[in-house]
């Protein structure tokens, strides 16, 4: 009984995340719609302080969407853990302590980044040369977070999902599909960590563009899963 109420409250909260995963990269590219600015405005300082400073909305809604997706996902670890345990208890055990810590890292990064992103735009539209020099050599705000490196909130929950996803199909206890996007979600949520490390904005660019894309996806399916197995079992 308590393991279908984890299952459907950890489903339920699942797919929304998925939702809000999914409609986090095309909210905040809104402003690159409205004022028809090259996609490179986001990766130079210059450019993408005067595009939040004009349309600061889009971005505000992108933060609060990846931070509260990042909340919700929270009962997503005890539910697969739930499904899981009686294969490594230890294992899964360490790696949802991990996913808790990642999550709540994500979520607090994400409404702390885009707020602080928006008062730096404020103050860079208004500064003198000195000031908006300043804020050019600490871009990107993510330099000023306590996660620059994306070690928690991606390399965390990406080893979580590697591990929890590797342990339910080799024991057969989620179907196939899902498992395997799981594993592949892990690695590129790596990818955006090592592509961080190496300084690599086309590696980080794929972990934390495609990488969110995917992990929206294995939300969705995942949710949809625990929640229909409170019904009955699913084919593995």
């Amino acid at each position: 009984m308590e393991g279908q109420k984890l299952w459907r409250l950890g489903g339920a909260c699942a797919m929304v995340a998925g939702f809000l995963y999914l409609a986090v990269i095309p909210t905040s590219a809104l402003p690159l719609v409205i004022t028809g600015e090259s996609p490179t405005a986001l990766y130079e300082a210059a450019p993408f302080y005067t595009l939040i400073d004009r349309i600061p909305l889009p971005f505000l809604l992108g933060g609060l969407g990846f931070g509260l997706a990042a909340i919700l996902a929270l009962a997503l670890v005890p539910a697969l853990g739930a499904l899981v345990e009686s294969s490594s208890p230890a294992m899964v055990r360490w790696m949802s302590a991990i996913a808790y810590l990642g999550l709540a890292v994500g979520a607090v990064s994400a409404i702390h980044g885009v707020d602080l992103s928006v008062r730096i735009a404020s103050t860079y539209a208004s500064g003198e040369p000195a000031i908006r020099a300043t804020i050019v050599a600490l871009y990107p705000p993510t330099a000023l977070t306590f996660d620059t490196w994306g070690l928690l909130q991606f390399g965390g929950v990406g080893l979580w999902i590697l591990v929890i996803c590797l342990l339910a199909r080799r024991h057969a206890l989620l179907p196939s599909g899902p498992a395997y996007l799981g594993i592949g979600v892990g690695v590129l949520y790596w990818s955006q960590v090592v592509g961080e490390l190496l300084k690599s904005d086309a590696l980080s660019g794929i972990g934390s563009g495609l990488g969110v894309i995917a992990a929206g996806v294995w939300y969705l399916w995942i949710g949809w899963i625990l929640w229909r197995r409170v019904a009955g079992p699913v084919n593995a």
